[in-house]
C-alpha cells in the first residue's frame, strides 16, 4: 500500500493536489461535512468564542452517566454517577477517509522532516508513514467487504465514509497533527490561537451523544430505533440475520443517518469511537490524565455498523488494547471551548 502511494504521489503529485482541493471546496459545502481536517474557523463565529470549522459547541452540564439499563455487556461492570462536564467542542461526525489522507500525504510531503509526537522527536520515515496507515485487513474478517481491503481507504468513493483500522497511538497523531495545521492556520490569518484537538474523555464523549437528553435509552429518546416513517434512527445491527435492513452492510458515508439536539452525528450507529480513558474495571470513572496515558487499555464509546442494538445506548461502553484496529472502530476530535456568555 505504501509503495502505491508514493508511486502515484510522485506521477500525479501537481495533478491531485490541484484536483483534491477542487474536491474539498465542492465537499465543505455539503451541510454534514464540516471541512478539511485543518480545521478551517467558521465565519460563523461564536459570542466571545470561535468555533472551528466543523465541530460542534458542547454546553457544559451535568448528566447521570451509564447504561440505562443494568446489562452487563463487554465485562464493565454497571455504574452510574452524575457527572460535570465542562464546555468544549466536537467534531459533527467521525474523521473520514478523506480527512485522514491529508494527513497522510502531508506526512509523504514532509518526509525526512522531524516533528514532534506525544513528547518525542520522530523522524518521518517511509516506515513511520507506514505505520499510520490504517490497516486494511481488519476487512478480512468479512468475506462480503474482500473489495474494501484494496479500496475503502484512498479511493475517492469512500472519502466521506470514517477511517477504520487505526489504533488509539493513530487516532493520537492525527489530532497533534491536525493541531499543529490549525496553528499555523491561525498564525498566517493573524488570528488567536486555539487549544489542541484531542480525543474526548469517555464522559465527553457519553454526555455529547445523549444531546442534552435525560432519562433516555437513546441519543433521540425511548420511542424506539426507527422514526415515525419507520427508517432506522442510526447505522447497527438490528439482530443477529440483519443484512440489509438498515441500509448498508458495513459503514455508511457520515451524516446519513439523522443528527442528534447538539448536532452531532453518528455518535450511536456507523463506527465506535476511541476515548482517551483507560480501562479502569467500571463505568464513568473521573479521567485522570496522568494515569491514563500509561494504561495499555482504552475506552471504546458509540455503536457500530456491526454492533446490536443494545450498544446505541450512550451510557454503554466496552474496551479495547490500544494497538488495535478494528473494522468497526474509529475516532473523532474534541477541543476545550468557554461556557458560551
Amino acid at each position: 500500500m505504501i509503495q502505491r502511494l508514493q508511486m502515484m504521489n510522485k506521477l500525479m503529485r501537481a495533478a491531485y493536489r490541484t484536483l483534491f482541493l477542487l474536491f474539498l471546496v465542492s465537499y465543505c459545502k455539503r451541510d454534514f461535512y464540516q471541512g478539511s481536517a485543518r480545521g478551517i474557523i467558521s465565519k460563523l463565529a461564536l459570542p466571545k468564542s470561535v468555533a472551528p470549522y466543523g465541530m460542534r459547541f458542547v454546553p457544559a452540564g451535568r448528566f447521570i452517566a451509564g447504561p440505562y439499563d443494568d446489562t452487563v455487556a463487554e465485562g464493565i461492570p454497571v455504574k452510574r454517577t452524575e457527572q460535570c462536564v465542562e464546555a468544549f467542542y466536537m467534531d459533527s461526525h467521525p474523521i473520514t477517509n478523506g480527512q485522514y489522507l491529508q494527513y497522510i500525504h502531508d506526512l509523504m510531503e514532509r518526509k525526512g522532516e522531524t516533528i514532534r509526537r506525544q513528547g518525542r522527536s520522530i523522524a518521518i520515515t517511509d516506515q513511520y508513514i507506514a505505520a499510520q496507515m490504517p490497516n486494511p485487513g481488519v476487512w478480512k474478517a468479512y468475506p462480503m467487504a474482500a473489495a474494501y481491503e484494496h479500496d475503502y481507504f484512498g479511493t475517492a468513493m469512500y472519502f466521506d465514509y470514517p477511517v477504520v483500522g487505526v489504533t488509539w497511538d493513530q487516532a493520537n497523531a492525527f489530532c497533534e497533527w491536525s493541531s499543529e495545521q490549525l496553528a499555523a492556520y491561525n498564525l498566517e490569518k493573524n488570528r488567536w490561537p486555539l487549544p489542541a484537538f484531542r480525543l474526548p474523555t469517555s464522559t465527553e464523549y457519553e454526555y455529547a451523544a445523549r444531546g442534552g437528553k435525560v432519562g433516555e435509552r437513546y441519543a433521540w429518546g425511548s420511542k424506539g430505533l426507527r422514526d415515525p416513517k419507520g427508517a432506522l434512527m442510526a447505522n447497527f445491527r438490528l439482530s443477529e440475520t440483519d443484512t440489509l435492513t438498515r441500509g448498508y452492510l458495513f459503514t455508511s458515508p457520515v451524516g446519513t443517518f439523522p443528527k442528534n439536539d447538539f448536532g452531532l452525528h453518528d455518535m450511536t450507529g456507523n463506527v465506535q469511537h476511541w476515548c482517551a480513558d483507560a480501562y479502569r474495571g467500571t463505568q464513568s470513572d473521573l479521567y485522570d490524565a496522568d494515569q491514563d496515558k500509561k494504561s495499555s487499555e482504552k475506552i471504546i464509546k458509540g455503536c457500530s455498523w456491526n454492533h446490536p442494538a443494545y450498544f446505541t445506548d450512550p451510557g454503554v461502553s466496552c474496551w479495547a488494547p490500544k494497538d488495535s484496529t478494528l473494522a468497526t472502530l474509529g475516532f473523532r476530535r474534541v477541543m476545550a471551548a468557554p461556557q458560551r456568555q
